[in-house]
């Protein structure tokens, strides 16, 4: 499951990397993202884009307040990496840690319950590639994919709960 391989794996593979030696099927990356196309929003992470062409857009990522509410964890691709960048503190000494950085693409939400939440300020447009560049390490997750957990195994236990039909109000017994 997503939250053994969020627990055990500090430095995720690219997609090149990922060609050798690939994560399980079951597995999927999400970054935690807040795009929109609203250029006076002043939590849009797309201020000061560093860079667009030919329907690709580039960004840098910025930690935003509230940016790690799950409303805004995306499907991504990890394009590349780069390791042992030093940890910025804020102005205070960070002891010399080491962190790596991603360069990811950022995909809209497949599901139709996540994607028509969004208002189409929030949705990336069709044909446009939207990457985002210097996305730490803690912005990023491991998910399940759909329908790949063990609740969804054809041979998971269920059983039928039984209700007593007296345990319900006489109001509420009117259909059959």
């Amino acid at each position: 499951p997503s939250y053994i391989m969020e627990d055990v794996v500090n430095k995720i593979r690219t997609s090149a990397e990922q060609v050798d030696h690939p994560y399980p099927e079951n597995l999927s990356f999400s970054c935690f993202y807040k795009y929109s196309s609203n250029e006076e929003d002043e939590d849009n992470n797309d201020v000061g884009a560093s860079s667009s062409s030919g329907g690709t857009y580039t960004v840098s990522w910025k930690p935003k307040r509230g940016i790690f509410n799950y409303q805004y964890l995306r499907p991504c691709t990890i394009m590349s990496r780069q390791d042992d960048i030093p940890v910025k503190g804020g102005g205070r000494s960070s002891g010399g840690e080491k962190q790596s950085l991603y360069m990811v693409m950022i995909h809209n939400h497949p599901s139709p319950h996540f994607y028509s939440s969004f208002s189409e300020k929030e949705k990336i447009p069709k044909g446009i590639k939207h990457v985002v560049t210097n996305v730490p390490r803690h912005s990023i997750r491991f998910t399940d994919k759909y329908y790949s957990t063990d609740q969804h195994l054809e041979n998971a236990f269920r059983h039928f709960i039984g209700i007593p039909e007296e345990m319900f109000p006489e109001a509420w017994m009117d259909k059959k």
